[in-house]
């Protein structure tokens, strides 16, 4: 699809997107935005969200030739290393695994339709909400469950968008699912069912989407999201399936006097965070160590 499909798919479908200087825009956390579709250039101070729902900070990819002043790492897989991908040419331990799940009889297909598939997917979603403990609890997708259906089918009934499986002969235990953006192929989200975890299927079923992507004319690289630190296997396995870390250059505008609410914030909270355990408040620390992060790393010059 092009850019403009999946603006016009993406801005219909989310929460916290509003339309400001020609540009759609996310809040990707509070008073924080960038562009609906994240790899979308911008010349600097050409286009920002609403100073109302951006008051922390908003930042975009530049274009080349313009100035920025952060450097933001994604996960790509393009150009000869894409056309060239091949199981040879993986790290040994990637091959075995991937050989592994074969011998077990997994099989990676596309998913052409969900109504076989409810109790399974049901089955991996609580399965990635205990084991993951970030996003919504277990519980929702059982008291809720309407509700999910209603929202999963909907996103599945998007054009233009490819979900792949992994069977155990015809259990649905992993899926990954995708789209291809102008000659970008972008990963948007993979879950697995854990009680599976044990064969390994996720090596098998991300090999066989780039495969897939590889042999599309138009395709120049796959993308995997924004590095993630937090955990550290996520890098890990994407790299290890040939994925560079590639730093691109970011225009970001900090409100300072915001910053340093931010950081008094985290200072102040640490021994709050440490007593936490309800369920209701998972992502409390994941957020916060997010954060930390995030100013850990912020170096920002004005131009």
């Amino acid at each position: 699809m092009t850019f403009e499909e999946f603006i016009d798919q993406e801005h219909k479908m989310r929460k916290n997107i509003h339309y400001y200087d020609s540009v759609w825009w996310r809040m990707t956390s509070f008073q924080c935005c960038h562009p609906l579709y994240e790899l979308q250039e911008i010349p600097p101070r050409q286009a920002a969200p609403s100073p109302w729902k951006s008051i922390i900070r908003y930042s975009h990819l530049v274009p080349k030739g313009y100035p920025s002043n952060q450097k933001q790492t994604r996960l790509l897989l393009q150009g000869d290393r894409l056309k060239s991908f091949s199981l040879k040419d993986l790290k040994r331990k990637r091959r075995q695994l991937i050989n592994r799940a074969i011998r077990h009889g997994l099989v990676v297909r596309e998913i052409d339709y969900l109504e076989d598939h409810w109790r399974d997917l049901q089955e991996i979603f609580i399965s990635t909400a205990k084991r993951t403990r970030y996003g919504l609890p277990d519980q929702y997708y059982i008291e809720r469950e309407s509700e999910w259906r209603e929202n999963l089918q909907r996103e599945f009934d998007l054009k233009g968008r490819d979900w792949f499986g992994i069977y155990e002969g015809k259990k649905l235990i992993s899926y990954l699912y995708s789209c291809m953006v102008d000659d970008t192929a972008i990963l948007l989200a993979t879950k697995c069912n854990a009680d599976y975890l044990r064969v390994d299927p996720n090596d098998l079923l991300l090999f066989h989407v780039i495969s897939y992507y590889k042999d599309q004319p138009q395709c120049q690289r796959v993308d995997a999201g924004w590095a993630i630190s937090i955990p550290p296997s996520i890098d890990w396995r994407k790299t290890q399936l040939g994925f560079e870390r590639v730093e691109l250059p970011v225009f970001q505008k900090m409100n300072r006097a915001a910053l340093l609410g931010l950081r008094i914030a985290v200072f102040l909270a640490q021994p709050i965070l440490r007593h936490v355990q309800s369920d209701s408040q998972r992502n409390m620390l994941y957020k916060f160590k997010r954060i930390e992060k995030i100013i850990e790393n912020m170096k920002i010059k004005d131009y």
